[in-house]
């Protein structure tokens, strides 16, 4: 076990040098690690469905090198930056837009959305910026008391969750939640604070009832864009022009069945029963078996958490992987739930409600309101995030396709997190380590932590 310490070390001290290796918060280094080597079992127990044209061991081997590499990220931002630094976030939005509106454009399908470019998901990148840019910009609102930045944080908050909600809702419904919250936690104006719920109420009951009374086939409609490419054909470039279908509501409709399934309401009810739509019968006789196509995962889901039971010991062995698709990633709390019972799955549950726990005490003890801001909102994503997971996978709410923060497997989602425990670690080294008695601080190098934040907290 020494020797592979000192692997370890000599491998990092380009990064850590002599410091001390696991700097920062040690709860929050527990949780990170366990839930590291809960992902590391789940994953390989629930990717037999990858593996069918390919060896077994590939997709967990690419799984333990994303996590490789975030725990570098989370190294890197432990080690070589102070907490002011975070604000660079907020350059990284129009990036975000950017990569966002070429997505819809050239991007990758991925669960029925066009939601990947260049192997990149914008809509998971553009969390920490987008809450890096709230914290920053919260604490100047409440520096200088001027308008301006609470009006930059809708500016852009709003533009970036329209463009990531079309082709994944539930992302962006959940960023937007955690704005407000920041907002919240960061005392906002009441007056501010009521106008902006109730604006997003009144939109979002407009939008429910516009889905509801609309059939689907109206949101279907769609339309095709020219696009010109060129081709190289016997050393010739020969132009080509591709059509791409674009489909604006396609999501809405998938949202929407998904939510009349789970309430049992048939489909386009209220558009031909309150609003006298007129819907053309379906030639095949929807099926409303049991198990069929539409409710095949729901259904799998609980097939696996009941053969769970109160307790199991049989990890490795699930036998509902191969018939969830996606159980390694949008359901793999089911599978830790059939592989370890009721009780593994409380024990998962337990591990994200500490880091809130802890992280919320972090954030209590800063002395300025951006790392505060910063830690609340890195927090509330992973584990708003984790709760929606398990809601769905235990038939609590619809179907989102939400992964569950550092266990699913997902390169983007993972690296994102690891930037997220990053944050919450780098702030627990240089805002908390004051001693009791509120003498100058000290970070754990010894040397005197300097910052030129400008407001401070009463």
């Amino acid at each position: 076990m020494n020797t592979i310490s000192k692997i370890i070390r000599r491998i990092a001290k380009p990064i850590i040098g002599d410091r001390e290796f696991f700097l920062g918060d040690k709860v929050i280094w527990s949780i990170f690690l366990l839930l590291s080597i809960i992902s590391i079992i789940e994953v390989y127990s629930a990717s037999s469905p990858l593996t069918f044209n390919t060896n077994y061991w590939v997709p967990i081997f690419r799984h333990v090198r994303y996590l490789a590499l975030g725990f570098v990220f989370v190294l890197v931002i432990v080690h070589k930056f102070e907490p002011k630094y975070f604000s660079i976030f907020m350059a990284g939005i129009i990036i975000i837009w950017i990569l966002l509106i070429l997505t819809k454009i050239f991007g990758k399908e991925v669960n029925e959305g066009q939601r990947e470019i260049f192997r990149i998901q914008p809509s998971e990148w553009a969390k920490p910026c987008l809450i890096a840019s709230t914290a920053f910009l919260m604490m100047k609102f409440k520096e200088t008391g001027k308008d301006l930045y609470y009006k930059l944080i809708l500016w852009l908050s709003i533009p970036t969750c329209l463009l990531i909600a079309p082709d994944n809702i539930s992302n962006g419904i959940i960023i937007f939640v955690i704005v407000c919250l920041i907002l919240f936690i960061g005392q906002l104006p009441d007056d501010k604070m009521k106008k902006l719920l109730g604006t997003c109420s009144v939109i979002v009951i407009t939008i429910s009832i516009f889905t509801a009374a609309t059939p689907n086939e109206t949101l279907m409609m769609s339309f095709n864009i020219e696009v010109e490419k060129t081709d190289t054909i016997n050393n010739k470039e020969v132009p080509r022009i591709d059509t791409i279908k674009v489909v604006p509501f396609k999501r809405l409709v998938t949202v929407k069945n998904r939510t009349f399934r789970y309430c049992g309401i048939p489909e386009d009810y209220f558009a031909v029963k309150f609003f006298g739509a007129t819907v053309e019968e379906k030639a095949e006789k929807e099926d409303n078996s049991p198990l069929s196509d539409k409710n095949r995962q729901v259904t799998m889901s609980k097939v696996a958490i009941a053969r769970g039971g109160l307790f199991n010991l049989s990890i490795g062995q699930s036998q509902r992987s191969d018939d969830l698709s996606q159980s390694y990633s949008d359901f793999i709390y089911a599978i830790i739930i059939e592989e370890t019972g009721l009780l593994g799955g409380i024990a998962v549950l337990t591990l994200y409600i500490i880091l809130l726990i802890r992280a919320g005490n972090i954030a209590h003890r800063c002395n300025f309101l951006f790392p505060k801001l910063l830690v609340m909102g890195s927090v509330l994503m992973i584990v708003v995030q984790a709760l929606v997971h398990m809601a769905v996978s235990v038939d609590l709410i619809p179907v989102t396709g939400q992964p569950l923060p550092l266990i699913s497997r997902g390169v983007n989602s993972t690296l994102v997190t690891c930037i997220f425990i990053g944050i919450i670690l780098n702030v627990s080294r240089f805002e908390n380590s004051a001693d009791i008695k509120g003498k100058n601080r000290v970070n754990k190098d010894t040397e005197e932590y300097e910052t030129d934040y400008n407001t401070k907290l009463a």
